[in-house]
């Protein structure tokens, strides 16, 4: 018995005294060396054998110990219930392989008959291939066998046709490459999500899709998985052949050899760009709707406090007037006073109070703080019913709209991203049709476009940034022209700027989903349409068209 545990060792010893059949003599041994000694002194007719030695462990101990495996009756105890490892241990040469924890006396018993019977069987099987009747048999065991294997072989062959078939089938994109990261294979569907060919990148490094959007420390990690657990499952944001970006569920696994080796590393990806962008629309409808409650809530709070200040500020410039008629009717009353009572000391004393007091520059500023402040007190009930109406919560269904109150209380949430850079100007046609459609998202829309317009501006350093929003109406839809005078779009970028992640931004200064949702949120949402017009260097016109009655198909999908 080859076991370093004395606990486990006992618990065996405590089995097999339990039963008649276990009639043997015991040479009990902790490591292998040791175990090679005692079956060259001993000749054991069975060796129990645990593979977590202190000198050899798993796979190790297989390999340290084969011979032995080939000529004793052997039966491998191990705490690890690994269905590799014994597999491993039966190629070798062992008889059985059994779990420790869950060994009872009658799986014991059965696994040494067995073991035993085995060996047995196979001894005589190798003393009767030295008999002339085997000799004489050989050739029709042979022949039998050659089939046989030859069966076996087209199976494999079919299996492996099939599996081929169907990894060249799947929706999910396969690369495989070797332990540099060299692309031995790729799928049809690599070639369908990508834009390359597969002779285009057999030989290369997955890296020809690099985006530009990780960092170096996203790629250490997951080298760093793969090479510590063996696979890594993330999202990565790759470029296409034509430059544009799309997101995929990546998962990559390491392949061994039988030694344990990585020979290969396998990537199974599916390309979920569709499915992050509603991911992200919906993560900002729910934001959106954080915001409108929050907003509320601040509105309601605000509310009566703002209605105190306001009231009392009101009060006061009535009191002010008040007394700035007094004072001036004294001014008046003063003038026309004989020489002798100003010369008197009554009079001297209240010039003296005045001239202390700067009624002069009080007269003259007072209304001026008053009418200051009551203009304060309405720019911050402005903002904050602006806010709630931007988020617009509770608006998961469609509504009538006015997009001219949606567009004003968008430009006063995104005020402080253009007053520094330029001036909004608008020109919103009255009387424009209420437009059915979901105000929150058609709010971030607008949002999104103005905080574009605004660093176009910033980025082209403009003195005089403006933007410009005007509407009207065009039967059968409402248009929204939103211009500015920035850097304008390149040409060769500009049929690129609706796609998922594309952004010309500088990493994690832009998400490149801004414009994506936007045009999602227009056109598949809305049924409406959400198109271009720059000139580079001289600035950009963004147009939407909202259907003022929205077709059927679009209002089943809302």
């Amino acid at each position: 018995m080859v076991e370093d545990s004395r606990l486990d060792a006992t618990i065996l010893l405590g089995l097999m005294a339990k039963s008649d059949f276990f009639d043997f003599n015991v040479h009990h041994v902790k490591t292998g060396l040791e175990a090679k000694t005692s079956v060259e002194d001993n000749c054991p007719d069975l060796m129990l054998l645990d593979l977590g030695l202190p000198d050899s462990k798993g796979g190790e101990t297989l390999t340290n110990l084969s011979n032995l495996l080939t000529t004793v009756p052997t039966v491998v105890l191990t705490a690890d219930d690994d269905m590799d490892l014994a597999l491993t241990a039966l190629r070798e040469g062992a008889q059985d392989y059994l779990v420790k924890g869950s060994i009872d006396l009658r799986t014991l018993e059965k696994s040494v008959r067995y073991a035993l019977e085995r060996h047995r069987l196979r001894v005589e099987r190798d003393s009767s291939e030295l008999s002339m009747l085997e000799a004489m048999d050989k050739n029709r065991r042979m022949l039998n066998a050659l089939n046989q294997a030859n069966s076996q072989l087209e199976d494999e062959i079919a299996r492996s046709r099939l599996l081929t078939t169907a990894i060249e089938q799947a929706a999910e994109t396969v690369v495989i490459t070797d332990v540099n990261g060299t692309i031995l294979y790729a799928n049809s569907s690599f070639e369908k999500v990508s834009g390359y060919t597969r002779a285009e990148v057999m030989g290369q490094n997955p890296r020809v899709l690099k985006s530009g959007l990780h960092d170096e420390n996203f790629y250490k990690q997951l080298w760093q998985a793969l090479t510590t657990v063996g696979t890594w499952q993330g999202r990565i944001k790759n470029r296409k052949k034509d430059g544009t970006l799309f997101e995929e569920e990546v998962r990559i696994s390491s392949v061994t050899d039988a030694a344990g080796e990585v020979i290969n590393y396998v990537a199974v990806k599916k390309d979920i760009t569709h499915e992050a962008a509603l991911e992200m629309q919906l993560m900002q409808s729910r934001k959106l709707e954080t915001i409108g409650q929050l907003a509320a809530g601040i509105a309601h709070e605000i509310n009566t406090p703002s209605q105190y200040v306001g009231d009392n500020i009101r009060f006061l410039q009535e009191a002010v007037d008040g007394f700035v008629a007094v004072l001036q009717k004294y001014e008046e009353v003063s003038q026309k006073l004989c020489p002798e009572f100003k010369a008197g000391e009554l009079f001297k004393a209240l010039e003296t109070a005045k001239n202390d007091v700067d009624l002069a520059f009080l007269l003259e500023e007072a209304p001026l703080a008053i009418t200051q402040s009551l203009d304060g007190i309405l720019r911050i009930s402005k903002i904050v019913l602006a806010m709630k109406e931007f988020a617009h919560p509770g608006t998961e269904q469609m509504t009538v709209a006015d997009i001219n109150k949606s567009i004003g209380s968008t430009i006063t949430v995104a005020s402080n991203e253009w007053k520094y850079v330029a001036k909004v100007e608008t020109l919103l046609e009255e009387k424009l049709p209420l437009v059915p459609c979901y105000v929150g998202e058609m709010n971030q829309v607008f949002l999104n476009i103005i905080v574009n317009a605004a660093h176009a501006i910033d980025a082209a350093q403009r003195d005089s940034g403006l933007i410009r929003v005007e509407t009207r109406l065009e039967e059968p839809h409402i248009r929204i022209d939103i211009s500015d005078n920035g850097t304008g779009i390149p040409t060769n970028i500009r049929d690129r700027i609706f796609d998922p992640f594309f952004t010309t931004k500088d990493v994690g200064k832009g998400t490149g989903q801004g414009l994506a949702m936007a045009f999602s949120t227009v056109v598949d949402r809305h049924g409406g349409q959400l198109f271009v017009d720059s000139k580079e260097g001289v600035g950009t016109t963004f147009s939407i068209l909202l259907p003022i009655k929205q077709p059927k198909e679009v209002r089943d999908a809302g």
